[in-house]
């Protein structure tokens, strides 16, 4: 079946601040033209095997929603609005959450040293506050060096080893043993468990029904029939609720180990906009630009067009990748969840946020998946297989939902910019593009798409004409 299984809202009549200044304003069929627009953008994408869920939001109203690609690659298991995706260190913002939660009932001071709190924090710490790890410019960078048999004290012990790279404050530098920290700073002035505080504190008034940790924070047995399996590269693929590092412990709290439908995070974002979880001056604090143009778990930036602050944020972990935006003058949270390393969430994210206002925006072509169009499936049958070149080159293809073909091994002669030899030219996808052309779609660069043109015939007459990267053609043969 279709690598995509679609639920379209009725997409809302977009209002005044949704639409350019520079645009008239659109008919009154603008909707399902929008609507249908977002749906082919996406349904390209998957044809070059991307794979997620999407959802978009004007305060309380869905705009649009829809699931895309498989969530099992092998089990063809279509994506659907129910699956679970690991929301890597797009987490972080749940974190923050909880400890702006803390700061706002006086249990926390943002400017307050964090040693004050964690007693296990060396002295070399000594002078970082929650502010700088909120912001992620305290200092320090690298590697978070924790043993997954690390219980709290030892994580921070280990976390802060050595001497920071700048003075705290001073710098942005992306670090996951922020949120670590952070996570500990929550336990210790909760005086609960990380896993038990954000239940209650930030799952429940959001009211995410099927939000949860990764396996092992309870006990409980984890159902994977919802879950996502996400893929990198040739690796094996990863169960959205394994953990990278194979446990859930303090290498992952704070900083990810997050199941979440894109349903969920929608929900998430508009309880922090609507004030459910933070209020008032604490929530305003949160919005100030650090370095960086940082806030306290996301990134500040200006939305120009409606002159107003967007938040923004990436995530990613082994397999998966995610990206969220909340305007804040227009109220439109967007959000894009992804079971693909490669997959360019925040272009995804971008294009159709465009597609919702109305705005114009030059589009990198290297990245925008070419239109594909339909072929029957006799057809899409008649290309799979294994295919050769007198030259050595290797094709070997098979179906991927309704409208793709998998190049499961592809090598050819290259000549690049490194030399001439038998690359692999990439694990891809070739979508048809035309009657008999179809083409590979690298999402980051052009300059590694190749084409393949079918003569039409079946079996031993069927021919393949490859171009590959170099511009170089040649004929393949049924093997």
């Amino acid at each position: 079946m279709l690598a995509r299984m679609k639920s379209l809202a009725t997409l809302l009549l977009c209002s005044p601040l949704l639409t350019s200044a520079h645009s008239p304003a659109p008919p009154a069929s603008a909707p399902d033209k929008v609507s249908k627009a977002i749906d082919a953008f996406l349904v390209d994408c998957a044809a070059f095997g991307w794979s997620g869920v999407v959802e978009v939001r004007k305060g309380s109203k869905k705009v649009f929603s829809g699931a895309y690609g498989f969530r099992n690659d092998e089990g063809e298991e279509t994506c659907t609005e129910e699956t679970l995706f690991d929301l890597g260190t797009l987490a972080q913002t749940v974190t923050a959450a909880a400890v702006l939660r803390l700061v706002g009932d006086g249990s926390l001071e943002l400017d307050q040293p964090i040693a004050d709190y964690l007693p296990a924090v060396p002295e070399e710490a000594s002078g970082v506050t929650a502010r700088h790890l909120l912001r992620q410019s305290s200092g320090w960078t690298g590697r978070a060096r924790i043993d997954g048999k690390d219980g709290r004290a030892e994580a921070l012990a280990n976390l802060f080893d050595g001497e920071p790279e700048r003075p705290a404050g001073e710098e942005f530098q992306p670090w996951t043993g922020n949120f670590i920290a952070l996570a500990a700073l929550v336990e210790a002035r909760s005086e609960k468990s990380f896993e038990e505080y954000v239940r209650e504190e930030i799952f429940a008034p959001a009211k995410l029904s099927s939000t949860r940790f990764a396996e092992g924070d309870s006990g409980e047995a984890e159902d994977e029939s919802q879950q996502a399996l996400g893929y990198e590269g040739r690796a094996d693929p990863r169960a959205a609720g394994d953990p990278p590092g194979g446990q859930y412990d303090w290498r992952v709290r704070g900083t990810g180990g997050v199941l979440i439908t894109a349903s969920d995070f929608a929900d998430f974002l508009e309880a922090q906009e609507g004030g459910k979880i933070v209020k008032g001056s604490v929530w305003d604090e949160s919005l100030k630009r650090g370095p960086g143009d940082q806030g306290f778990g996301w990134e500040v930036g200006i939305d120009y067009q409606a002159s107003c602050l967007r938040l923004e944020r990436e995530g990613e972990s082994s397999g998966f990748r995610s990206f969220a935006s909340l305007n804040l003058g227009t109220k439109v949270f967007s959000v894009v969840l992804s079971n693909r390393s490669e997959s360019p969430t925040r272009f995804l994210e971008t294009t159709i946020r465009n597609l919702v206002s109305g705005e114009k925006m030059p589009v990198k072509q290297s990245i925008h998946p070419p239109e594909t169009v339909a072929w029957k499936a006799k057809d899409l049958e008649a290309v799979a297989g294994s295919w050769a070149a007198e030259d050595g080159a290797e094709l070997e293809l098979e179906r991927h939902g309704e409208r793709s073909l998998r190049a499961t091994a592809f090598r050819a002669p290259l000549t690049t910019a490194s030399g001439a030899g038998v690359r692999e030219p990439g694990r891809g996808f070739f979508a048809p593009v035309g009657k008999r052309e179809l083409v590979s779609h690298a999402w980051v660069a052009a300059a590694q798409n190749s084409s393949l043109v079918w003569n039409g015939e079946k079996a031993e007459k069927a021919q393949l004409i490859l171009t590959t990267p170099d511009g170089k053609a040649r004929t393949l043969a049924r093997q």
